[in-house]
């Protein structure tokens, strides 16, 4: 004879703030009920109510504090809420999915080290996060539910200069800014070079009203200041409130004007 199926249990899950988002419409007012068997923790049905567990901050338990890895029984009223602030190491360090192109640009003019490739897949994303110790940020909940990626974080925003904004706020980058320090395409540090060094890649224009250049560390690539500096600034929009930039040589900096010849 067949066996019965084991029974199941009930509980009630509230979902508070911005985790809302991840919800379905009808169950984002209130709490609703949450079916399980056996005895999972507490991040199996966050997890399968669309929830990734990298954002989720406080969890209580019929009221009493407790965290993802509690054991459910039935019966229990779960309340989540967002995690608001996160640790990216030190220095701090990301791994961005290929539709994060544009913050991994803006995290680099800042000087945050920021891995990028448009042709990295979800298991090469996965593996550089773990062997290098790298925070993944997506908009790809499924990959943030993968066990084995060791921290992630979910990029709420869309608009470029508020994901850079939010990432700036929520990782506490501001102290760890080093603005102009980096090269935007391939995240080599920069170095100050004189202008004989690169004369052969620069413009003639260039090279009579510029004494100032940086050359990328990896690619070769050479910055100098051009006429784009405001339109920069504005790129970064709503974190330059929050990064106070700091001198690096040159102590002016540069725009994107470059080369790669």
């Amino acid at each position: 004879m067949p066996c019965d199926p084991p029974p199941t249990a009930v509980a009630h899950l509230q979902v508070h703030g911005r985790l809302c988002r991840f919800l379905a419409p009808r169950r984002r007012a209130g709490s609703f009920a949450i079916r399980f068997q056996g005895s999972p923790a507490v991040k199996d049905p966050v997890e399968a109510a669309g929830i990734p567990h990298t954002e989720v901050g406080r969890v209580t338990v019929d009221g009493l504090q407790a965290n993802l890895a509690a054991r459910l029984r039935g019966g229990e009223r779960v309340e989540v809420h967002p995690v608001e602030t996160r640790e990216a190491g030190l220095p701090p360090r990301f791994v961005l999915d290929v539709h994060l192109g544009r913050l991994a640009a803006d995290l680099r003019l800042l000087g945050i080290d920021a891995a990028y490739g448009n042709s990295l897949d979800d298991d090469a994303l996965q593996a550089i996060a773990v062997s290098e110790g790298r925070v993944l940020l997506t908009r790809d909940t499924g990959l943030l539910k993968r066990t084995d990626v060791p921290a992630g974080a979910f990029v709420y925003a869309t608009a470029p200069a508020e994901q850079l904004a939010e990432t700036v706020a929520r990782f506490g980058l501001a102290p760890h800014a080093r603005p102009w320090s980096r090269c935007t395409r391939c995240n080599a540090g920069l170095v100050l070079v004189a202008a004989d060094a690169v004369a052969g890649r620069i413009p003639p224009r260039v090279r009579a009203t510029t004494r100032d250049f940086l050359e990328c560390t990896g690619c070769r690539r050479v910055y100098w200041r051009g006429t784009h500096e405001a339109g920069l600034r504005k790129r970064l929009g709503a974190a330059e409130a929050r990064v106070a930039p700091r001198a690096c040589a040159p102590t002016s900096p540069p725009d994107l004007a470059r080369t790669d010849r």
